[in-house]
């Protein structure tokens, strides 16, 4: 059997450290064990020059760095375009016939490079949503609903999905927003996320990152992963004042857009009871996401057949039970109440959030049976070998 060339693009990977990058990382290894040639296209920060074992990787030089007197969004765009013109450039020298390229959707318009290389030297591509865009950008502000950017930017998305061997959305709800703004697409295929760490099964009373950051004694409420403008942060900051004066403590992990908003925030209402660190190496996420009670996954309005938050698998995953802030029409809450493993709050509604941790901190059973019924949906539904396998399945229908 001839093993299948697969080049996977995507502007994070290896040694970064948020969920993209993650994610990405265990499809090229996953492929690789499954017989595949994989080699691997991004603009991952790699200062150090480290190097996997197995994957051929090439790290594009990062000429973009953010500027003082420019948004985050201006730099992303400009980092976008780079990755772009050198992906281009790259693929068109590096590839041939008979390849497939598997194209993860940051920036969104990346999806042009598999068009253009289908088009000019017949290789197949497979796209990855990774949130539905346009409405991502409009929801969050970058963009105008009726604009011009928002059309063109339609059309491209269109125009790439037309051409694409598949699209891969990664959850049943993705997949009706998708056939609302871009069409059916007889193409088009869910495969969800899965989580990146194992269950080690600790409680938070012993467990090394909670003592380590003295919260070890404290009801704790988590939220873990991308602070980004899709995800309700203020909903939980209130809360947490509102529970200033009870044994609980709210911890933040990770990093993005609103990190700003909860540091000020802290600083600004003297907030005691919240706590803020920085991602943590793949090595200790096992452990950081075990060092609470319950996890949250906030969502503002819209978003939650928008974007398919990753950290839900790591939450399930790891035994715990989810605060989910998000309307109820999305997979995630169909999911919570199917299985009893969380409980739904609607965005916005910090005085019921409030109520419900300082309810559950005085009902450890509870608590501990959500945690339960969250690992028994994760096994029972979702895993790494499960959505690697149909990754490999599609490509090697090419």
């Amino acid at each position: 059997m001839i093993k299948k060339d697969v080049v996977i693009v995507t502007q994070h990977f290896y040694p970064e450290q948020g969920a993209s990058a993650q994610l990405m990382n265990d499809v090229a290894q996953g492929l690789k064990n499954r017989g595949m040639n994989v080699r691997v296209l991004t603009m991952a920060n790699n200062r150090n020059k480290e190097q996997l074992d197995n994957i051929v990787v090439h790290y594009l030089k990062k000429r973009i760095e953010a500027e003082k007197n420019s948004t985050s969004i201006q730099n992303k765009l400009a980092k976008g375009i780079f990755f772009f013109y050198g992906s281009l450039i790259w693929c068109s020298r590096n590839t041939k016939q008979g390849d497939t390229l598997l194209i993860a959707s940051n920036p969104p318009f990346i999806g042009l490079l598999g068009t253009i290389l289908k088009l000019t030297k017949s290789t197949n591509y497979i796209f990855i949503f990774q949130d539905i865009f346009p409405r991502s950008a409009i929801l969050s502000g970058a963009i105008k609903k009726n604009s011009l950017a928002a059309y063109a930017l339609n059309g491209i998305m269109r125009l790439t999905c037309r051409h694409a061997s598949y699209t891969i959305v990664l959850s049943e709800s993705m997949k009706k927003r998708f056939y609302k703004d871009i069409g059916r697409l007889k193409t088009l295929r869910v495969i969800p996320n899965w989580s990146i760490v194992k269950y080690e099964g600790s409680v938070r009373s012993t467990n090394l990152f909670a003592k380590k950051h003295s919260f070890a004694d404290y009801f704790t409420v988590q939220y873990s992963g991308n602070f980004g403008r899709l995800h309700d942060i203020e909903t939980i900051l209130k809360a947490a004042t509102d529970l200033r004066n009870i044994p609980v403590r709210f911890v933040f992990i990770g990093g993005g857009f609103k990190e700003k908003i909860i540091k000020d925030y802290i600083k600004m209402n003297n907030s005691g009871n919240i706590r803020c660190y920085p991602y943590q190496d793949r090595g200790l996420l096992s452990q950081s996401l075990e060092a609470c009670d319950l996890a949250v996954i906030s969502l503002i309005p819209g978003a939650e057949d928008t974007v398919s938050p990753s950290k839900f698998y790591g939450i399930i995953a790891s035994g715990r039970g989810v605060l989910l802030i998000s309307k109820k029409n999305s997979d995630l809450a169909q999911l919570i109440e199917e299985y009893s493993c969380g409980i739904i709050i609607k965005p916005g509604d910090s005085r019921s959030l409030a109520k419900t941790i300082n309810l559950l901190a005085h009902q450890p059973d509870r608590v501990s049976q959500m945690g339960q019924n969250a690992l028994k949906l994760y096994l029972n539904k979702f895993g790494k070998d499960k959505s690697i396998d149909s990754y490999a399945s599609l490509i090697g229908g090419q």
